[in-house]
């Protein structure tokens, strides 16, 4: 690591590494940040340190710097899984899991600035035998002071105590962590009582010395302690999340702070409050502004409660009616028709928030019908017509018998690759045709593989009736494995001068050079 200059990229290939990455004095800049990432088509390469001599499976020391693409485990060692340290700044850790940590799963320290957190599984942290007791372990944990953080479209769950805590301890400067943005997450199942002390709410912001400017907005906070809490900060936005069975605490509760705007929030099931802020004197917020939530409890205490607060207000929320979530208990929280939620939250687009008017599925507001923004972390779409008729023009690279070959078609999430309709058919005239389909309209991963060729797959945006036209599949792949290599050839070679289906790669009813030669081209594609 220590040769990488500004605008290097080290791409690494997949398998287990028995090491920690270390970047220690590493840096790019900010036009030229160094990268490091999983090689393309690769799986995650796994970062799993076997000593604990190694320190972190990800350790950060550095500023401009770019990793994307692993798996960092720290089965082995009593460390957080991803330490980014003092001093860091510009810092990109995307599309990673971090797990098993003996500390946290992500851990920012403190003077650290422009720190983002991209798409990371942040789990079963702090779970292990033998770890103290009332010791916090949390998915991301930031400490004392820094400017900019941003934790974003993660999934942080199973982890020993938060799911994710920003705090500043003494000592600490008067600005504590402040440019804070924490939205598009999905955080479930944190403290479970291995914690003895406080496993309260899962997204904790706090700063003993004031944090300033903390959005948090358009998160899936479930089945957990408590969802929210805000102590000494200011300027803070907490917009359009959803909070359902919280098992022990508020769903948002603000302890201290000024100037504190909570809009368009859908709580749903909590064992205290749904909102409410400090009822002592020494912690009362001020300058608290409560509007367009839709809050439904199931104890018999207040929806919303400001504790006799003379700085705290209240308007425009709803406090009975179900919220009608499609299926809250398999973690769908999209709204039905007939949602009170529909129509009823307040126009944010004025706070100049970037992304605010995108919700959790990237939909953005408001929506017909109504035009009105709606409460919680997805807006209501009416169905739309669904998707039943598709067509694929296919072609093999030299070889004429397409119509002969038996093509799969397969339609994927395009976020998280699962299979959601698999085809096994003939072409006609070089054309597939997909019928009942029962597809919603939207972006599609559509993969398309043929015998003895590399499949070819595309992200596209589907609608009824599209006909689209992919690129000739190359020859050569004969074991389906997704790469031209020494092991195809090893099928080919006890084939030659016969007339093996699967080696005759052009189709002339021989296997010899001419088909070599096509393999021998696509070879490592």
């Amino acid at each position: 690591m220590s040769v990488l200059v500004a605008g290097d990229t080290l791409l690494v290939r997949s398998g287990t590494y028995a090491e920690g990455i270390n970047l220690t004095a590493i840096n790019g800049t900010v036009a030229n940040p160094i990268t490091i990432a999983n090689y393309p088509g690769d799986a995650r390469p796994i970062v799993r340190p076997f000593s604990s001599d190694l320190y972190n499976p990800l350790y950060i020391w550095s500023s401009n710097i770019i990793v994307d693409g692993f798996v960092y485990d720290a089965i082995n060692i009593p460390y957080s899984a991803v330490t980014i340290d003092s001093g860091s700044t510009n810092v990109t850790v995307k599309n990673s899991e971090a797990k098993n940590g003996g500390a946290n799963g992500v851990q920012i320290n403190k003077d650290t600035e422009n720190i983002k957190l991209i798409n990371i599984d942040s789990h079963d942290n702090g779970r292990r035998a033998g770890l103290q007791p009332n010791v916090g372990v949390h998915g991301f944990y930031s400490s004392q002071e820094g400017s900019g953080l941003s934790i974003e479209r993660s999934r942080v769950y199973n982890n020993r105590t938060r799911g994710i805590q920003i705090q500043c301890q003494n000592p600490c400067s008067a600005t504590g962590r402040s440019n804070v943005t924490v939205r598009y997450n999905e955080i479930y199942s944190n403290g479970k009582g291995e914690f003895v002390g406080d496993t309260s709410h899962q997204v904790y912001t706090l700063g003993l010395a004031p944090g300033d400017n903390i959005v948090v907005n358009h998160n899936i906070i479930r089945d957990d302690a408590g969802g929210i809490e805000n102590q000494y900060g200011t300027n803070v936005k907490i917009y359009n999340n959803t909070i359902y069975n919280m098992t022990r605490f508020t769903g948002i509760h603000i302890a201290a702070g000024d100037t504190i705007d909570i809009a368009n929030n859908a709580i749903r099931s909590t064992t205290e409050n749904g909102i409410s802020t400090n009822y002592g004197v020494s912690w009362q917020p001020t300058n608290v502004t409560i509007r367009n939530n839709h809050v439904t409890l199931s104890d018999p205490w207040n929806p919303i409660d400001c504790f006799t607060n003379p700085s705290c207000t209240i308007s425009n929320n709803t406090t009975t009616g179900d919220p009608l979530f499609v299926n809250p208990a398999a973690g769908n929280f999209n709204l039905q028709s007939g949602s009170p939620a529909i129509n009823t939250g307040a126009d944010l687009s004025g706070t100049g928030i970037p992304l605010i008017n995108i919700d959790f599925a990237g939909v953005s507001r408001p929506q017909p019908p109504g035009g009105l923004w709606d409460i919680g972390a997805y807006e209501y779409v009416g169905a739309p017509p669904a998707i039943n008729n598709l067509r694929l023009g296919a072609s093999l690279e030299k070889d004429q018998r397409v119509d002969q070959k038996t093509f799969t078609v397969k339609i994927l999430n395009p976020v998280t690759g699962m299979v959601l309709l698999e085809r096994s058919l003939q072409p006609q005239a070089g054309l597939i045709t997909l019928l009942s389909l029962n597809l919603e309209p939207g972006s599609y991963g559509v993969r398309i593989s043929a015998p003895s060729h590399l499949a070819r797959q595309l992200t596209q945006i589907l609608t009824e009736n599209l006909l689209i036209t992919f690129p000739p599949l190359l020859a050569g792949d004969l074991n389906q494995d997704d790469i031209i290599n020494s092991l195809d050839w090893s099928i080919m070679n006890p084939k030659w001068n016969t007339s093996d289906v699967i080696s005759d790669l052009n189709g002339d009813s021989l296997t010899n050079s001419l088909d070599w030669s096509l393999m021998n081209k696509n070879w490592g594609g």
